[in-house]
């Protein structure tokens, strides 16, 4: 099963969920990546903060690059995990989309951006243990 996390600019949850994801599940058939609705170009990487509590997590190795969704990766997704409550919803199609409206962090703010991860690593843990 190929599973799509999706965030506003691919700089934190869905990087934060893809990561997780990647660490937790143990089925090989199942894939995960994320993307972003819109490209952040002023902030094209993943800050500091968040690859601080992905490696508290013994999550060394993740994508740094943002990346912008693609028609391809929605056709690729057989789920589509949109980790973000300033994302539209209507652009997704409904019947494989799952809404899990976690609120952004400021990149500089280390204290909300572990309490977020926390919350995904919990829906991420829920979804994998369904799997």
């Amino acid at each position: 099963m190929n599973f799509l996390f999706i965030c506003k600019h691919n700089r934190f949850r869905s990087k934060t969920a893809e990561a997780i994801f990647n660490k937790l599940n143990k089925n090989s058939e199942n894939l995960a990546k994320s993307a972003g609705i819109q490209m952040d170009f002023s902030r094209p990487y993943i800050a500091e903060n968040v690859k601080k509590a992905l490696k508290d997590r013994e999550i060394e190795s993740i994508d740094e690059k943002a990346r912008e969704i693609s028609i391809a990766d929605i056709k690729w997704a057989d789920k589509i995990i949109v980790a973000a409550d300033n994302v539209p919803k209507e652009i997704f199609p409904r019947e494989k989309t799952e809404f899990w409206n976690i609120p952004d962090a400021d990149e500089k703010d280390a204290e909300k951006i572990e309490k977020i991860t926390e919350e995904i690593e919990r829906k991420v843990r829920f979804l994998t243990d369904r799997i």
